[in-house]
């Protein structure tokens, strides 16, 4: 095998779905956009201190979904993950703002 059988053999394992998984990942990618969106609906009733656990919990599932897997192509179903997820993280941020400041002081 020379070279270029061995540059055309990987290249072709990467054009093959089932190495990366990808219906997998937006499977989960899908189910990550489905708990922004639950979570979402509740963000209003929060007490401060619920609103920092829901962010810390959260924010970890969401964060483990998206560096599942950095090279797969921007226009891959996460882009709708982060876009969701930066709406979310930037909402609880501010609900749970005055939890913060009480404990710096």
């Amino acid at each position: 095998m020379d070279d270029a059988d061995l540059i055309f053999g990987l290249i072709s394992a990467f054009d093959q779905p089932e190495y990366w998984k990808i219906t997998e990942v937006n499977q989960t990618v899908q189910g990550g956009c489905n708990l922004l969106n639950e979570k979402s609906q509740a963000l209003q009733n929060l007490t401060l201190e619920q609103a920092l656990v829901e962010k810390m919990r959260v924010g970890d599932v969401i964060f483990k979904i998206l560096f599942q897997d950095s090279l797969l192509p921007t226009d891959w179903k996460a882009n709708e993950l982060k876009a969701t997820f930066g709406k979310w993280i930037k909402t609880i941020k501010e609900i749970s703002r005055p939890y913060w400041e009480k404990i710096y002081q």
